[in-house]
């Protein structure tokens, strides 16, 4: 545990650091006065930390050195606004200080909950592209500068989320030797702190009680994989945030362009699948156009178009295309360009998994339903969804009049994201932001009252007498409820330790006292989940056989039946999983940074 809050301390720095300057430069350019929480900045500094990475990343791998440079910025900018900072501390230190002792042990115990769940995964099978493509295009992004032709290695490599990119500036390798992916559970938990110190200051108001429930919820869904790699995360607790931002403070969209312009249009560069929510960007666009507010438009717009713009070339650089897979857009003809009927065999394989093969599974979980059994619920999660679709039209349809336009724009938008992801692959994985985020606008909905919108559960005439005549009221209950609810994730989280104390002795020779230690210093790592695989195999080394190209390069080929490449570089999987066929790979010049292409006339 202490590599991982190492490693959110270090993200901590960084992305609040270039959130705040990128802040500070919007507001003297544009001359506002937006002011911004912690968690936004934190938001806003994972989506600018993109525009200097990925320049960098053309012509420099992206790993620690980069991780140094944005750190030393981090102290120079600080030390430059030293008054601001300090300010900054004692507004936080206030607000620490408003907490009682109850709400700060139930965040610590929410913290600590995350943090359990992020060191041990559980089972390699529980999240499969991890292990065949996230790990090792993390490890590509720091041994080299971005390599023509990626996608010919492995044609994953060219999906290009910018997520993998800024992993792999955190893997702290240099100091553990193995790498720590502490980037998607730090934005977990710094959601979940929010939504916590939200629902305490608010008194236990109810839709911030409904709101924290449902994350928790999120959170145990996804308890198993935290702790390694996910480009679904990280897009859908941020498409939470955002509509839990705008339900909770609708007044506020117009009040902070930047947030609502840059994080929907930057999060498409993590998951394509999710293009349809920087739809919110362009409403502002237009209608900062209609306010004549040309230097807004222009920043924002020249913001957009640096992250975007950035995102294509690097696209363009890996598989030879604008987006990858989309093959219809073929507007190139590199020697690096990833043949065309990969690209369609990894688009019908996609969706073909989600629509029948994920179907089956999840409705035969469903029909032997069990609490903690994670695909037994993404039935029910179908089920609701649509359930608000239909309420949530119908209330517009009937009160329209009533209801503030911000949540009319915000159902639209979650609709027509809705949408595109059941007809193209309906996977819950690429879509419980969507869902999670609409039964909230629906249950909002479902008691939209303007007399009542901020109703709180602490006020509720409610009170019990104990035997000594003491009086427990509603806002005691809802203390002791939110002690018990962490409490218990706590514990069960803490499970993750005693099973990675297991797996240690099992499959990679611990001792009791080594594996007694080890959780408490650094998570699940890569060699172990090589050292699992071998012994499952039972075979002496790692499950990998070497494989000459051309020009003396040679690549490892994965000889484990499922094509798990783990974070071997340079890798690929066996013909019997690859996409394309290692065979005909070769490499472009006399080193790998030269990059790689398909032999001529590969059918």
């Amino acid at each position: 545990m202490f590599a991982i809050f190492l490693c959110w301390f270090l993200i901590a720095v960084t992305f609040i650091s270039l959130g705040d300057f990128f802040i500070f430069i919007y507001n003297k350019l544009c001359k506002k006065k937006e002011r911004y929480s912690v968690t936004d900045t934190l938001f806003l500094g994972m989506i600018f930390i993109l525009i200097p990475l990925s320049i960098s990343s053309f012509w420099l791998p992206s790993n620690h050195y980069i991780l140094l440079a944005y750190f030393i910025f981090s102290v120079l900018y600080w030390a430059i606004r030293y008054k601001y900072f300090i300010f900054c501390l004692k507004q936080v230190k206030r607000k620490i200080k408003s907490l009682s002792v109850y709400q700060l042990i139930v965040i610590l115990l929410a913290i600590l909950s995350v943090g359990l769940l992020s060191v041990y995964l559980g089972g390699q099978w529980l999240s499969h592209d991890s292990f065949y493509y996230h790990q090792a295009a993390i490890r590509w992004n720091e041994e080299y500068a971005i390599v023509p032709g990626l996608g010919n290695v492995e044609e994953r490599f060219g999906f290009n989320s910018n997520y993998l990119l800024i992993s792999a500036i955190y893997t702290l390798r240099f100091i553990f030797d193995e790498p720590i992916y502490g980037f998607q559970s730090f934005m977990c938990v710094a959601v979940l702190a929010w939504i916590v110190t939200e629902t305490f200051r608010s008194g236990f108001e109810v839709k911030r009680v409904i709101i924290l429930l449902l994350y928790t919820g999120f959170i145990l869904m996804d308890r198993n994989v935290l702790g390694v790699t996910s480009t679904d995360i990280i897009p859908n607790l941020t498409i939470i945030y955002l509509a839990m931002k705008t339900v909770l403070y609708p007044h506020q969209v117009k009040k902070k362009l930047l947030f609502y312009v840059a994080i929907p249009i930057g999060l498409a560069t993590f998951k394509l699948s999710i293009i349809f929510i920087a739809l919110s960007g362009v409403l502002i666009f237009f209608w900062l156009i209609k306010q004549k507010d040309y230097r807004t438009v222009s920043f924002l717009f020249s913001t957009a178009f640096a992250i975007i713009g950035l995102w294509f070339i690097r696209n363009v650089i890996i598989s030879g295309y604008l987006v990858h897979p989309l093959y219809q857009i073929d507007l190139f003809s590199f020697d690096w360009k990833v043949p065309a009927h990969i690209l369609i065999r990894e688009t019908h394989d996609i969706a073909a998994h989600a629509r029948y093969e994920y179907m089956a599974k999840i409705w035969e979980d469903f029909l032997a339903f069990r609490v903690w059994k994670e695909f037994s619920w993404h039935i029910p999660l179908y089920a609701l969804s649509l359930a608000s679709m239909i309420f949530i039209t119908a209330k517009i349809i009937k009160k329209k009049k009533e209801i503030n336009k911000i949540y009319l724009y915000m159902a639209a938008i979650l609709g027509i994201n809705i949408i595109y992801w059941l007809a193209t692959a309906p996977s819950i994985r690429f879509g419980y932001g969507y869902v999670f985020s609409l039964i909230f606008l629906a249950i909002t909905l479902m008691f939209y009252r303007n007399r009542y919108d901020n109703y709180k559960l602490n006020i509720l005439i409610i009170s019990l007498e104990s035997k000594n005549g003491k009086r427990y009221g509603t806002a005691d209950f809802c203390k002791y409820i939110s002690i018990i609810l962490f409490g218990f994730i706590f514990i069960q989280s803490y499970k993750s330790i005693s099973d990675y104390r297991h797996f240690l002795r099992e499959y990679c020779g611990y001792s009791k006292s080594q594996s007694s230690r080890k959780p408490f210093y650094a998570p699940y790592s890569t060699t172990e989940q090589i050292m699992e695989t071998s012994k499952i195999m039972e075979i002496p080394g790692p499950p990998f056989e070497p494989y000459e190209i051309n020009n003396g390069i040679t690549i490892y080929i994965a000889t484990e039946e499922r094509g798990f490449i783990y974070d071997v570089v340079p890798a690929t999987s066996n013909e019997a999983r690859g996409a394309q066929s290692f065979k005909k790979l070769e490499a472009r010049g006399k080193s790998i940074q030269d990059g790689f292409r398909s032999k001529e006339n590969y059918k």
